[in-house]
């Protein structure tokens, strides 16, 4: 008897003896094998289209679809001139993050990055990449297309013209896929809060590998008060005549945002009471600057 190895690399053949002399029917060689996923051919029969699955499916049909994962690209820099240095060289290269927004250690291997969505494939996660819940993960884009190192390094770099950036599961469907305009340099683009959708926002403050930060030029964080009825009052510094959007939510774990309104600043500061705050134990506030 023997076992399928677990090393970086290893092989399985199908032989026969004729004659006294050993035929090979069939045969397959892998390497990086991770743990707990499956390896064959889809579909059933195929020449030689080996892949990775994730349910493995012994005396049954293969099965190369993939679990939803909650992965979002979360926040970018396609013209980084100064800002922050790669590891790899120092040479100061395009990036960009990925964020975990789901309560489970995500497994990114065997995953596609490209951002060019006709070839879903152009650079493949290497085995044993993952991502914790609510954690994130920071990819190169330096054109340096390695995996020998403490970091991920794709054979492609961000255009800061414009362009987009993809996601890709085994199968080649799409996780995520974020599509940005013209970049200003040493700014970052991203979600705000973490994982949130669209509109993106320009980060004044970049941050690879932790939670986004969002404070327009010009602006302060809010005051908050909790009056005695429960009711909140929140103040700010403004620009006149300009108008704000307020939202809240009670737990940033949550998606999205709830708007409370809209406000036209008359002064140097505004003021908004929130009086749907009653009975709530803890409320979040997002101000967020009218273009």
């Amino acid at each position: 008897g023997f076992r399928i190895s677990n090393a970086a690399a290893g092989g399985v053949a199908l032989s026969r003896t004729v004659s006294a002399r050993t035929v090979v029917l069939d045969y397959l060689t892998f390497q990086n094998s991770t743990a707990d996923r499956a390896f064959g051919l889809f579909p059933d029969g195929g020449q030689y289209e080996w892949s990775g699955f994730f349910f493995a499916t012994p005396g049954a049909p293969n099965n190369n679809s993939f679990p939803i994962v909650n992965v979002r690209i979360n926040e970018w820099m396609a013209n980084n001139t100064r800002t922050i240095a790669n590891p790899l060289d120092g040479q100061f290269d395009d990036w960009f993050e990925l964020y975990n927004a789901g309560g489970t250690t995500v497994n990114l291997s065997g995953f596609f990055l490209t951002d060019t969505p006709s070839s879903p494939d152009k650079w493949e996660i290497p085995a044993g990449t993952s991502i914790p819940p609510n954690g994130f993960l920071v990819v190169w884009a330096d054109n340096n297309d390695t995996t020998n190192t403490a970091h991920l390094h794709t054979n492609f770099r961000l255009n800061n013209a414009g362009e987009s950036i993809g996601l890709h599961a085994p199968d080649q469907s799409v996780v995520d896929q974020v599509v940005f305009g013209s970049q200003v340099a040493d700014l970052s683009q991203g979600r705000f809060t973490d994982g949130a959708a669209a509109p993106y926002r320009f980060l004044t403050t970049p941050t690879p590998g932790a939670a986004n930060i969002y404070n327009p030029p010009g602006f302060s964080p809010a005051s908050v008060v909790r009056q005695g009825n429960g009711w909140t009052d929140l103040s700010w510094t403004s620009q006149p005549n300009r108008a704000y959007r307020v939202y809240y939510k009670d737990d940033l774990n949550l998606p999205g945002w709830t708007l409370l309104g809209q406000v036209t600043a008359t002064g140097s500061v505004k003021a908004v009471t929130d009086t749907t705050s009653v009975g709530v134990p803890q409320r979040f506030y997002l101000i967020e600057l009218v273009p």
